[in-house]
């Protein structure tokens, strides 16, 4: 919102100094201050011998504009001089110039403001330092600034922030609605969402349990395949071997195995051992108790080795354990036994 320009009155109240630098050692001075605000100045009294402390107790009024309208841009060069009081200490000389004893600035700029929002603001007596020439200090001036705005014109600024504040305060009613309708719309999508996601997650859970489901069963399927073959292959292996006993082959072969291991025999070292070392009339009782032992045995097969021979052992089969219920030993008068 523009602000609109208000006018009002500061008055400066001039107390007094203290500790002004004097440019002699001898005589005394003759201050005074000329006050500037903008384009309007007042020269005070001249304080007659007082010093380096002299005492004026004077007020000064100037007249205010704020804001103000020419020179307000912050990078015009004359902004800070428009919101600046400026206080400048002369030494009175009869015969010469003036002398210049330093000079003392007050802000304004924040006095206006506080100034506008109340209507009046007092400062009070103040402090201020005096600077030279050459930017150092030297002695204190005090100063008291009160800003009043005019009533007419504090009147109406208040009539012009009161009904630009009811503009706002319906700006943001209106804002405040539309917000609320947008909250409102966003609620519903936001529940129109999360509607869907819970359609579509409970449709995903049960496609899940479908899944599961299946896979269990299929596990059961598999655990039953696997007991069947397990069952098949036993019971194969049993009827196999039942079958191959009862088969008319069954004896063939035991004959031929039997015949071909008694030759293995023979060939053996072992038994050739046996022959040249226990003599001849002992080799028949060899091969029967090798016989014997190989029938008990079970015949040879694929890879039976000759090494497990042992004619130490008895023919009669009492030094074995018995592995073929299909083998049947007799001792005939100690030297020979036969296998059915």
């Amino acid at each position: 919102m523009e602000k609109k320009t208000m006018t009002g009155t500061i008055e400066v109240t001039l107390v007094g100094a203290k500790g002004l630098k004097h440019r002699y050692f001898f005589g005394k001075i003759d201050p005074y201050v000329v006050i500037k605000y903008r384009n309007q100045e007042h020269i005070s009294a001249i304080a007659e011998g007082q010093g380096t402390s002299p005492m004026w107790n004077e007020k000064f009024k100037f007249s205010v504009d704020y804001p103000i309208s020419q020179g307000d841009n912050i990078n015009d060069h004359n902004y800070h001089n428009n919101y600046k009081l400026f206080l400048k200490i002369m030494d009175r000389d009869t015969f010469t110039s003036d002398d210049y004893l330093g000079e003392a600035t007050i802000y304004l700029r924040e006095l206006f403001e506080i100034g506008v929002k109340e209507g009046k603001v007092d400062l009070g007596i103040q402090k201020y330092r005096v600077v030279l020439n050459d930017r150092t200090y030297h002695g204190e001036i005090r100063v008291g600034i009160t800003f009043t705005v005019q009533e007419s014109s504090f009147f109406h600024q208040m009539d012009l922030q009161r009904a630009g504040w009811m503009d706002a305060i319906y700006a943001q009613e209106i804002e405040v609605c539309k917000l609320s309708e947008e909250n409102t719309e966003l609620k519903d999508k936001l529940q129109a969402l999360q509607d869907s996601w819970d359609q579509e997650t409970t449709a995903h859970k049960e496609k899940l349990l479908g899944c599961e489901r299946h896979v269990y069963n299929l596990e059961q399927k598999y655990q039953q395949l696997v007991s069947e073959k397990e069952e098949a292959y036993e019971g194969g292996q049993v009827d196999g071997k039942r079958r191959f006993l009862e088969s008319p082959e069954h004896p063939n072969i035991m004959k031929r195995t039997r015949l071909g291991g008694a030759q293995a025999v023979i060939k053996s070292r072992t038994f050739q051992g046996l022959v040249d070392e226990k003599a001849v009339e002992y080799g028949f009782l060899a091969f029967m108790k090798c016989q014997a032992q190989i029938e008990h045995l079970g015949g040879f097969k694929d890879g039976f080795d000759d090494g497990q021979l042992d004619v130490t052992k008895a023919a009669n089969f009492q030094d074995y354990t018995p592995q073929n219920e299909d083998v049947v030993a007799s001792d005939i008068d100690g030297h020979s036994c036969q296998g059915r």
